[in-house]
């Protein structure tokens, strides 16, 4: 558990899902008015009260936010002039009004800068360049926005950072208003950059082209679909995995194929029971480290 004082009349307070875990607790429970949220209430109160010198009496404002795999953060207002803390006075918890909210974005606090150089190296290899790196009050800060990274790759994102670092209690406001932004944009990869050259991987830029052709269609016609692969300076590269997605009429199939040493890779595509004029329509997607590419296609083949 972590505690920051705020304003005279204001505490913030972060419980990690471990401590949660500890207790018999899980974030949903937080939410609810059972004996054990108003057991971890008053425990906040009272630590609040020792290390903090946080007065309680009379009405409290709580608001909870829940950090997805991290924890919550408790923000604890006293609406009232504060007083000497009573025992019978904090079990009784006078009022209350506690509202709900969620944050989906990922702030993680640093001890050094070292431990930031040694995190971002597990994150780029796992595909995260994005992120900002902030410093503030002799603190290092990595800042994740949800819409940069995918959903199915938060949960370990959460993982990585938490070997090397918590989840920081200061808002991301306040830590850009006041601290120094050193990445501002890309910081993962720019930290790679700078401290982790040899794992630096080299930028690619796919140029990919497709071309289809079929004899006048019958019963059982192959659609012969050639994708050539080259980097942006006409290099061919070769191992570029290819997927190839056919759709005709109301079926869609899957066909595979890996270009060669001159960068090519021809696919045969199976198309039974046509008429004459039918159109193929499809898209063919090409992955190569971490480079990726996608071209849609439509194929009418001529009568005889």
């Amino acid at each position: 558990m972590k505690m920051e004082r705020l304003t005279l009349n204001k505490i913030k307070v972060f419980i990690p899902s471990d401590d949660l875990l500890e207790r018999g607790l899980s974030k949903e429970d937080i939410w609810k008015n059972i004996p054990e949220v108003q057991t971890l209430f008053r425990d906040v109160i009272q630590e609040a009260s020792k290390e903090l010198g946080f007065m309680v009496g009379g009405r409290l404002s709580v608001q909870i936010l829940s950090l997805q795999a991290q924890g919550v953060v408790i923000i604890v207002s006293q609406d009232e002039p504060a007083r000497e803390v009573d025992e019978e006075i904090i079990n009784e918890f006078v009022e209350m009004r506690v509202t709900l909210d969620e944050c989906l974005e990922i702030l993680f606090e640093f001890e050094c800068f070292e431990d930031v150089v040694q995190v971002s190296l597990p994150l780029y290899k796992m595909g995260v360049s994005v992120g900002k790196i902030i410093s503030f009050d002799n603190k290092f800060y990595v800042h994740i926005s949800p819409d940069e990274i995918s959903e199915m790759d938060y949960d370990m994102i959460i993982a990585i950072l938490s070997e090397y670092g918590y989840p920081a209690v200061r808002t991301i406001h306040r830590i850009e208003t006041y601290g120094k932004t050193l990445f501002s944009e890309n910081g993962i990869k720019q930290m790679v950059a700078y401290f982790h050259p040899n794992e630096l991987e080299e930028e690619i830029q796919l140029v990919c082209k497709v071309t289809l052709s079929t004899e006048t269609p019958k019963q059982n016609s192959i659609l012969g679909l050639t994708a050539i692969v080259t980097d942006a300076n006409g290099k061919a590269l070769e191992n570029v995995d290819i997927s190839v997605l056919v759709r005709y009429k109301t079926s869609e199939r899957i066909y595979f194929g890996l270009s060669d040493q001159n960068g090519r890779a021809n696919i045969p595509i199976k198309i039974g029971r046509v008429k004459p004029d039918f159109t193929v329509k499809g898209s063919v997607s090409f992955y190569y480290k971490h480079a990726c590419q996608e071209l849609e296609f439509s194929f009418t083949p001529k009568k005889a």
